[in-house]
């Protein structure tokens, strides 16, 4: 990987933090350095700074989009502004936006996670079902079952939705990520949320009626001519249920998205945004999609107490919200501390493990 940054200090400290890592750390402190390296030799990830002389980083990292689409790009920054985010999430596309002080260990888990991206350019995670064939997720899919993670109304809290995630026992494909990466290299995406479309309609009458229920999709899913027909077991529960965009969604495989959007909705279905701020989700997403929700990613949660330049993205990120009409949610909130922040500066939902554990309802 490549680090960016114009004090030598900072790009010397990274290079030592890095040094038991399994990848390799080439450093530089300017832009045309920067660009002279990866004009010469390979380079899986860039992590730049934003404030340097030349240009600012997310002016650099969309230039290495345009020139090495095959890199993949993180924002390291202390000017952790709006407009700032707005320029590496829409111009440059990264991969994470990380403001500083940002952990060694964290950004190095991220660079892992961009290098894989790289070496497995069809999914941005190891493909944990590689070597399994049809048969395997056909299995694997009729021995599957769904769990319930809560979403939490801040102060005072009260319960105000479920999040269905998918699991599946005594399996090669036991974990979401397996079932998740096998349909996406089988090209049975619809085919899984089909599946869980019909676990959740199985729970949904347990379920109490005011809380929502929180169901997520593929992109390919709002091309399923079955939902939305009253002909998909979900149908039923339309007016109760959000659809939750996942962050490997695209919307480029999609026609006629408005309509289509347009179409769910007046069938009762919600929309929410997940892991939004990470770089999946663009901020153009908002636009295209305008979600009743948005789900902020825990990259943005994680340790919010303790960073100023974070509890002012994610406010304005809320106030965007709440002018539009949607709600936020912090997701991956972890300790006590996390919770109190995100309810100082507007966030209006809470889910992760300081607020409740995925599990079987009604357990």
């Amino acid at each position: 990987m490549l680090f960016l940054d114009d004090e030598q200090a900072i790009v010397d400290g990274l290079a030592r933090a890095m040094r038991h890592e399994s990848f390799g750390v080439i450093v530089a402190t300017n832009v045309a350095e920067a660009l002279e390296i990866l004009a010469r030799q390979p380079i899986a990830v860039v992590v730049s700074d934003e404030d340097m002389p030349e240009m600012r980083g997310s002016e650099f990292l969309t230039l290495v989009a345009t020139r090495h689409h095959r890199v993949e790009r993180i924002m390291l920054t202390g000017k952790g502004s709006m407009q700032t985010a707005i320029a590496a999430i829409n111009d440059a596309q990264v991969f994470r936006y990380h403001v500083k002080p940002c952990h060694p260990g964290e950004l190095a888990a991220s660079i892992h996670a961009a290098i894989e991206r790289v070496v497995t350019p069809d999914r941005g995670a190891p493909d944990s079902g590689a070597g399994l064939d049809s048969t395997d997720l056909d299995e694997a899919l009729a021995r599957s079952f769904v769990v319930l993670q809560p979403i939490v109304r801040s102060g005072p809290r009260s319960l105000y939705a479920h999040e269905v995630l998918i699991r599946c026992d005594d399996s090669p494909l036991a974990t979401a990520e397996g079932l998740v990466n096998a349909a996406i290299r089988r090209q049975r995406c619809v085919g899984l949320d089909r599946v869980v479309r019909g676990h959740v309609a199985e729970l949904a009458p347990s379920l109490p009626e005011e809380h929502l229920i929180f169901v997520n999709i593929f992109a390919e899913s709002l091309g399923d001519s079955r939902l939305g027909s009253g002909g998909d077991p979900l149908d039923a529960f339309a007016s109760r249920v959000v659809l939750e965009l996942t962050e490997w969604s695209a919307l480029d495989y999609i026609g006629a998205v408005d309509a289509r959007l347009e179409a769910l909705r007046a069938h009762g279905y919600r929309f929410a945004i997940d892991d939004f701020g990470s770089g999946y989700a663009s901020l153009s997403s908002l636009d295209a999609i305008q979600p009743e929700v948005i789900k902020l990613d825990a990259a943005l949660v994680r340790g919010i107490d303790r960073s100023d330049h974070r509890s002012a993205l994610v406010a304005a990120l809320t106030s965007y919200a709440s002018a539009t009409g949607a709600l936020t949610v912090g997701e991956g909130v972890e300790t006590a501390e996390e919770a109190t922040t995100l309810e100082s500066v507007g966030c209006d939902l809470l889910q992760g493990y300081h607020l409740g554990r995925p599990g079987r309802w009604p357990a």
